[in-house]
């Protein structure tokens, strides 16, 4: 098997060649940087560089252009910018290659934050307590009806994520997350304001095959940075029937296709795990270890 890996700059791009290369696949790496950690490894058989992905068609061309030269078997997508692309552009990609990524229906749905929760919620799977606001104007009249603290998250993947313990922090931070992405604004996609949902972190890790589970893998976070949530520095290994199940279901609901992490909480006022987000990019692969074929 040949498998072509993009955005070798990432340190996730790196755990993924390693992990292949050592089960003899012969990878190949691809980057916009000419400099990057995974062309340097061992385990690196060719490398390539492509476009700088602001013309998606010509990112597309190039790909296409290294997997008719290499006769790649596999394109396996890094990013979260070249997974939207490259499953955008799916159907062409796969004339030559298999590509381990759901429709891009799908993806847009798992991307963006605002539909997440709104298709859990209509799917029946519990959630933090959800306002979508659509204008800074309607933040403020809600105000002062909210119960603090609160949550603020920009709805696509490069949203951060805020704070606020009353009403002035929700202005304040509010505001500066809208000015933070405003191409997400121009386009009508306001950030959500979240209850706060106390209790533990919990990552469910699956590799779907056209919506049937084939691995699965779950972590409890013992530490984040920040402490009030984030990227999680210290996790034990779980496996917990619940989550398994309600993660499951909302992959299979989604057709999923190659590998997804959903983040919960395991709320401790009612002990239900209420989802957070899907994670659809491949970066987590460090902590799977999982293999396509």
């Amino acid at each position: 098997m040949k498998v072509l890996i993009t955005d070798g700059e990432f340190k996730h791009s790196l755990a993924a060649v390693r992990a292949l290369g050592k089960q003899g696949i012969e990878v190949i790496s691809s980057s916009m940087y000419e400099r990057n950690m995974s062309f340097y490894s061992k385990y690196c058989n060719k490398q390539y560089l492509y476009s700088d992905q602001i013309n998606e068609k010509v990112f597309i061309s190039n790909l296409i252009d290294i997997i008719k030269q290499e006769s790649c078997d596999v394109l396996l997508p890094i990013g979260f910018k070249s997974c939207m692309k490259i499953s955008k552009y799916q159907q062409t990609l796969e004339q030559y290659v298999k590509v381990p990524l759901p429709n891009y229906e799908f993806m847009l749905i798992a991307s963006d934050k605002n539909k997440t929760i709104k298709f859990a919620m209509e799917m029946g799977i519990p959630t933090p307590k959800t306002i979508f606001p659509m204008s800074i104007e309607e933040v403020k009249k809600i105000s002062n009806d909210l119960q603090y603290p609160v949550v603020i998250k920009a709805p696509e993947e490069s949203g951060s994520v805020k704070y606020a313990n009353n009403e002035k922090e929700l202005m304040i931070l509010y505001t500066q997350v809208c000015i933070s992405h405003p191409q997400q604004i121009e386009s009508g996609k306001f950030p959500q304001i979240q209850e706060y949902i106390p209790g533990e972190g919990y990552g469910f890790f699956a590799l779907f095959n056209h919506g049937e589970p084939r691995a699965i893998f779950a972590h409890k976070r013992l530490h984040e940075y920040p402490p009030t949530g984030g990227p999680s520095t210290m996790a034990q290994s779980i496996y917990d029937p619940d989550l398994n199940a309600i993660g499951l279901r909302l992959l299979k609901s989604l057709s999923w296709h190659g590998v997804a992490m959903v983040e919960f909480k395991k709320d401790i006022r009612d002990n239900t795990f209420k989802l957070i987000e899907i994670n659809q990019n491949l970066g987590f692969l460090r902590s799977c270890n999982c293999i396509w074929s």
